[in-house]
């Protein structure tokens, strides 16, 4: 990842712009939105984009929150997880018999939903 991160400088106007507009941004109402929604979080996120995701999770209709309370901004430790959740989320909206996550990913759902 620092591979390609780094140098910072070729995306210093990128950062300064995701700055600008990040701190003005107006409330979107989610409880409208009509969609299947999965949203995921780490609480441990440096980003502190945890209170963000549970608090669009509680409010967007059907939504699904899977959390973890570590795994950082990358969800470290968590792909198998995450990714099973991703599939069965998307074959669940295509309405499709989604195969069966794997026991944790069940437990983690059940205990965050």
């Amino acid at each position: 990842m620092l591979e390609h991160i780094l140098p910072v400088t070729e995306r210093r106007l990128g950062l300064i712009n995701d700055a600008a507009v990040t701190t003005h941004l107006e409330r979107y109402p989610v409880e409208r939105l009509e969609i299947r929604t999965l949203v995921i979080g780490t609480a441990d996120d440096l980003y502190g984009t945890y209170d963000a995701a549970r608090f669009t999770s509680e409010r967007v209709p059907n939504a699904r929150f899977l959390s973890f309370p570590t795994g950082g901004h990358l969800w470290v430790g968590h792909h198998e997880k995450v990714t099973s959740a991703i599939a069965a989320f998307l074959a669940e909206a295509m309405g499709r018999q989604p195969s069966a996550p794997s026991p944790a990913v069940t437990e983690v759902l059940s205990s965050t939903c």
